[in-house]
């Protein structure tokens, strides 16, 4: 039985990379200044959270671009 794949629409994608495009730049800002102005956590522990979100949200944004620019499914 073959399986029907529907790719998934144009505003998800969209979406999806205005989301880790956010998620970038808020991460881009902890680890850049509020990670120093703090005093309850660790700055080191702070930065590499922030620099994992940085990451990962950079990583699914540019697989977001690679879809949404593809004329095949890209999966």
């Amino acid at each position: 039985m073959k399986k029907s794949k529907t790719p998934p629409s144009k505003s998800k994608i969209l979406f999806g990379i205005g989301i880790s495009i956010l998620f970038v730049i808020l991460g881009l800002s902890i680890f850049m200044s509020e990670a120093d102005n703090q005093v309850r956590i660790n700055p080191t522990l702070v930065k590499s959270v922030a620099a994992a979100v940085i990451l990962f949200f950079g990583v699914t944004g540019i697989y977001g671009i690679v879809k949404f620019i593809s004329k095949k499914d890209a999966s």
